[in-house]
């Protein structure tokens, strides 16, 4: 009865984990690439206006 139970209860408990995940792997990736694409943009300026 246990069993059934935890095996009903497994799917929608997976989803919330890989939207969580999906969530979390977002952010990472936002994290990451802003400062390089700032970075970039920055270094571009400076390129471009110094001379």
């Amino acid at each position: 009865m246990a069993v059934a139970a935890t095996v009903a209860l497994l799917p929608p408990v997976r989803n919330k984990i890989s939207i969580t995940y999906r969530v979390l792997t977002d952010c990472a990736a936002i994290l990451v690439t802003a400062p390089v694409i700032i970075f970039n943009l920055w270094y571009f300026y400076i390129i471009t206006f110094q001379y």
